[in-house]
């Protein structure tokens, strides 16, 4: 039982650590101009009594630069508590890769940054690491994508380092692919965030929250592209569903009245559904594009008739083609 509540109080204090290292991480980029924004003046309120006195009394002007200093305390006391520095250094070295990476992802889908002191702070942050992939490619997702490798192979490379400190065994290549696995996993493991960002705009939605506060703007322009392109995944397996069961319903119908259906109220009336099946396109069940064969299918059959259905909806799928082609 001692052992573990005292694992549980070490657990929380490793999380209050590493949540305070990310706060100070953020304001290291931060402008004291942004203390007037809501948001983001949290992160001072919440640096504010570790930085400001510290910087006092080392009679330092260049208050950016001491939450670096209070970041490699900490990581030292981490490094203590879990028994290990390099694994604490590991440990940050992967948060601080989740985070750029989110905030690639985010920044590009708000390009108007003016409009949100959070998205200036975001494209401020991975500025340096943006410049980098633009001597390989201009065009802005070039960029993002080749930001995103090029974090992951410094995180990868920080992790050898780490590893050979550590005294990891394995050959050099093993050790390596062992590095680079670790760090795609990490950003595989971002979809949590994604969701996340809808239950958080699902529940401000439910207080009609002030459509100007930037975190507002922040999660609805995540939020909406992915809610809007769930909602078509939705619609398109939705689709693909209705097609296939009036498709079996034709062909049943075929093969026990010994004729085809000469329209899809054939199908109702023969109880093969209760109702004609809506079209989750264009949201109406009269809207279906029949298909019909003058050819008789087997010499048992009496009347040609409906042989395929389709959507009525020519925009284009995500598959690439019509959904009236389906």
């Amino acid at each position: 039982m001692g052992g573990s509540v005292s694992g549980l109080i070490v657990s929380l204090l490793v999380l209050v650590i590493d949540i305070y290292i990310v706060l100070l991480f953020i304001r290291l980029f931060l402008s004291e101009y942004e203390r007037y924004d809501a948001v983001l003046d949290m992160v001072f309120q919440a640096t504010d009594p570790i930085v400001v006195p510290l910087a006092t009394s080392l009679r330092s002007r260049a208050v950016q630069l001491v939450p670096l200093l209070v970041i490699a305390i900490l990581l030292l006391l981490k490094g203590i508590i879990v028994g290990s520095i390099p694994i604490a250094l590991q440990g940050f070295l992967s948060t601080l890769l989740r985070i750029y990476v989110l905030t690639i992802i985010v920044t590009a889908a708000f390009r108007e940054a003016y409009l949100n002191p959070i998205v200036s702070f975001g494209q401020r942050m991975v500025r340096p690491v943006r410049d980098m992939a633009r001597y390989v490619s201009p065009h802005p997702t070039t960029v993002d994508v080749l930001s995103v490798g090029i974090l992951v192979i410094l995180h990868t490379i920080a992790l050898l380092v780490l590893g050979s400190i550590e005294g990891e065994g394995g050959t050099d290549l093993l050790l390596a692919k062992r590095a680079f696995i670790y760090s795609l996993g990490l950003i595989v493991d971002l979809t949590w965030f994604f969701v996340l960002v809808l239950f958080l705009y699902v529940i401000l939605s439910w207080f009609s929250p002030d459509p100007h506060n930037p975190l507002v703007q922040l999660l609805t322009t995540i939020a909406i592209p992915m809610y809007t392109s769930i909602m078509l995944r939705t619609k398109e397996s939705v689709l693909k569903a209705n097609l296939r069961d009036m498709r079996e319903a034709i062909d049943a119908y075929t093969a026990d009245k010994k004729k085809a259906p000469q329209s899809l109220e054939d199908l109702v009336d023969a109880g093969y559904f209760r109702s004609v099946p809506v079209d989750p396109l264009t949201q109406s069940n009269t809207t279906w594009e029949v298909k019909i064969d003058t050819s008789l299918a087997s010499p048992d059959q009496t009347e040609a008739g409906i042989v395929d259905v389709h959507s009525g909806s020519p925009l284009q799928s995500t598959e690439g083609t019509p959904y009236n082609t389906w």
